[in-house]
């Protein structure tokens, strides 16, 4: 079952790296900013149980780890069907790493190390930024479902059949289409 235990407008974010140290120091300069909430794992088995439990907003993952590098964490929550924003936080800076992140679908590439308060910032600001994108385009697919809902339910309301049988078909339809359990509609005289 995944919790949404989001708090007005925090961004969450779920980071993954197999330094625990990095992972404090991480969640302490992300939550100073008052809009970002981090869950810090250090397994990629933790993180993925992480996800099918709660909703996140962002993943930031080192790419280095014992078990699965972030790249290969990446393809894995990508054929699970999340499209979440994914930031591949890193000291290893090689072309090829880069390269094969944004190729398997990662938003943005950070590497570590240099000015520690210039560092968080951009982290913070990379956050932000695609977890706004992401919502985003969460509302725009939401919208657009409901839109074509309803043009449905108005060209099957508008149709010849017997009023009956067309609120039967536009129950049916919100019930299977639209993610009620249950649909009723009352008529009432006027």
């Amino acid at each position: 079952m995944i919790m949404n235990t989001r708090k007005n407008g925090q961004v969450r974010v779920l980071h993954l790296d197999d330094e625990p140290l990095i992972l404090e120091i991480t969640r302490l300069h992300l939550e100073r900013t008052g809009t970002i909430t981090v869950t810090s794992v250090e397994s990629a088995e933790e993180a993925l149980t992480r996800l099918n439990e709660s909703r996140y907003d962002a993943v930031i993952s080192d790419y280095e780890m014992p078990d699965l590098d972030g790249i290969g964490f990446l393809k894995k929550i990508r054929d699970m069907g999340y499209d979440l924003p994914f930031i591949l936080y890193t000291g290893k800076g090689r072309e090829e790493v880069v390269i094969r992140a944004f190729n398997n679908g990662a938003t943005f590439y950070l590497q570590k190390g240099g000015d520690v308060r210039s560092m968080f910032a951009e982290l913070g600001q990379k956050v932000n930024q695609a977890a706004g994108q992401y919502r985003s385009r969460q509302k725009l697919h939401h919208l657009h479902r409901i839109f074509r809902g309803l043009r449905t339910v108005s060209g099957t309301l508008q149709g010849n059949e017997e009023l009956d049988q067309r609120l039967r078909k536009v129950c049916g339809y919100c019930a299977s289409h639209l993610g009620y359990n249950q649909v009723r509609i009352a008529l009432f005289d006027q």
